[in-house]
């Protein structure tokens, strides 16, 4: 077991859960297990665990907050019950790890839009934002947590990472910040402004957030945090720069430095 393994979950399991067949895929080739032809094409069960080492799972979601959200609790609630009969007060995961892909925010003060140099580069969350939950008014968007329905324990949009495995994980990124988890990503440039700038967010993806909310719901004593690759910018469409293939195959060797 890695040092990085070993001091994010001391000596209890690691379930990491990612979005996208062609996540799982590169995550599986990054940890040289055999790959899986059917994860090409198609989302495999999302309740079934898929074992990279002897205390690491993974699990595949399907894109978006509800399917992340729902697998990852169903998953959580099942083993609990399965580890401890009739009590569901104990995990047999130490924590939950969201690893992917995502799309690049404009960050830092006067850049409109993400810049390409950012591309290949692995950000780890300081937050995992609810991007795009509330209101829009005629001229501005109103939060959820505004309107006082923030969903975290403390009534917010904001699922904040263990601190401890803030530490742990800070070596194997390149950036860290704000990820915004968000149903609709950031097909114009005013979109990609007005999420980064609302939110803070150096990146946005689709899951990070949910995941986080559902595990924080199943027990405290479940870890947490997002980690993921830039695969391409956002912005206006027909400008969008995309490096998918590299941005996996860093996918897949970040898993590796985190397993093996």
């Amino acid at each position: 077991m890695t040092r990085v393994l070993d001091a994010l979950v001391r000596g209890k399991r690691l379930l990491i859960v990612v979005a996208a067949p062609a996540e799982a895929q590169a995550i599986v080739r990054g940890v040289g297990k055999p790959t899986s032809a059917a994860l090409d094409h198609r989302l495999p069960d999302p309740h079934a665990l898929i074992a990279l080492a002897p205390r690491v799972s993974m699990l595949v979601t399907g894109v978006g907050k509800a399917a992340a959200a729902e697998a990852t609790a169903w998953t959580l609630a099942s083993t609990m019950q399965a580890a401890s009969g009739a009590s569901i007060s104990t995990s047999p995961f130490g924590g939950v790890l969201n690893l992917g892909i995502a799309g690049a925010l404009p960050a830092g003060a006067g850049e409109a839009t993400p810049s390409a140099d950012r591309l290949g580069r692995v950000v780890l969350g300081t937050a995992s934002v609810l991007g795009d939950e509330g209101v829009w008014t005629d001229d501005r968007f109103i939060t959820l947590d505004t309107l006082g329905f923030g969903p975290m324990h403390d009534g917010t949009l904001t699922r904040t990472p263990t601190p401890a495995w803030l530490e742990v994980l800070s070596p194997l990124a390149h950036e860290r910040g704000g990820i915004a988890t968000v149903s609709v990503c950031s097909g114009s440039d005013a979109l990609a402004y007005e999420v980064a700038s609302r939110t803070g967010a150096i990146a946005e993806a689709m899951e990070g957030a949910a995941i986080g909310l559902a595990a924080a719901r199943a027990s405290s004593e479940i870890g947490f945090a997002e980690l993921r690759v830039l695969s391409n910018t956002t912005g206006a469409r027909s400008k969008q720069l995309w490096r998918m293939r590299e941005a996996l195959e860093t996918l897949g060797a970040l898993a590796r430095q985190i397993i093996q």
